[in-house]
């Protein structure tokens, strides 16, 4: 009975250099398990207390009687090559290889040896992050200072959560045509007719580079349909500038609809823009820009230049034929 209590009973060990008790004997299995290598990848070995090799630890049933000190250490096996593991622990145990902050401010280091130099100091030579072999001598007063740094991941999910979530919500805004072929219908104050969806989605978009004469019965929504497409090319990157010519009486009408239908803010074209220019041109300051026709006239002082300039170098002829009219 005496011999049978004595077996059973629980011994310490180091598994990894991390102190455990066990019940002896226990099973290979319930050391994978202590480990945490159970899911495959890693082999379990005990360190030989005299000459031989180490003792390999099968992940089965099989009983290991233990003994007080015993130290068994993980390494990677066929099914995990390049992968981590811990080595065997040298006989001196101030030697173990550590990751160790503040010996540099503001690094991790590896302790790669040290010695003893009294009771009070040691000498440790330790690795950079950058591979510097360096050394330095601690003392007892350092020791405060001094802990193990656990080996983290290059990514983690500490950042605030509000600028996460605006940087995901631009990203996702900037790529939403390719998944919402009517974004600027579902981003504009509109609802627009079947008939201007199917003139802008189905005949204007897919004509690129456009040349097109859109023409319709009067209050058939012809700004709408302008304002869904310049909204939409804006939207999927394919127009910067855009410049509208309206008769005089409509110039304001076209600006105030397209910034309260489509939220697009136009600046009406005038001649305290031409003066006031840096550059000389206006259509080159302006990206969004609205003029009346007789301003972009000749004889009131516009150059062609600068329209062809401010639409890309080229102008879109439309010839329109009043026969039958």
């Amino acid at each position: 009975m005496n011999k049978e209590k004595d077996h059973d009973k629980e011994v310490p060990i180091l598994i990894d250099h991390k102190q455990y008790k066990l019940e002896s004997p226990t099973t290979g299995i319930a050391l994978y398990a202590f480990a945490g290598i159970s899911g495959g990848g890693y082999d379990l070995y005990r360190e030989s207390r005299g000459p031989g090799d180490d003792e390999f630890i099968g992940n089965d049933g099989a009983e290991i009687v233990l003994h007080p000190g015993d130290h068994f250490y993980t390494a990677q096996n066929s099914l995990n090559p390049g992968g981590f593991y811990v080595k065997k622990p040298p006989p001196n145990d101030n030697q173990k290889p550590k990751p160790v902050p503040a010996i540099e401010p503001g690094h991790v280091v590896r302790i790669v040896t040290t010695e003893l130099v009294g009771d009070d100091a040691v000498t440790v030579y330790y690795k950079t992050p950058d591979g510097c072999l360096l050394e330095r001598m601690l003392f007892r007063s350092d020791e405060t200072n001094l802990s193990l740094a656990e080996a983290g991941r290059p990514w983690g999910f500490d950042a605030p959560g509000d600028d996460f979530k605006l940087a995901v919500e631009g990203y996702r805004i900037n790529l939403a045509h390719l998944f919402d072929p009517m974004m600027a219908v579902h981003t504009s104050n509109v609802e627009p007719l079947p008939h201007q969806i199917t003139a802008v989605y189905e005949s204007m978009l897919p004509r690129q580079p456009l040349r097109y004469l859109l023409a319709d019965d009067p209050g058939a929504g012809k700004t709408v349909m302008a304002g869904l497409f310049i909204r939409e090319l804006i939207m999927r990157a394919d127009a910067q500038r855009v410049l509208i010519v309206a008769p005089g009486s409509l110039v304001e009408q076209w600006q105030d609809e397209m910034f309260e239908k489509f939220g697009l803010s136009f600046t009406p074209f005038s001649r305290e823009m031409v003066e006031l220019s840096r550059s000389g041109n206006p259509f080159d300051d302006v990206d969004l820009m609205v003029a009346r026709v007789d301003q972009l006239s000749p004889r009131n002082g516009a150059s062609p230049t600068q329209v062809t300039h401010f639409m890309g170098g080229s102008l879109a002829h439309f010839p329109v034929s009043t026969r039958n009219r």
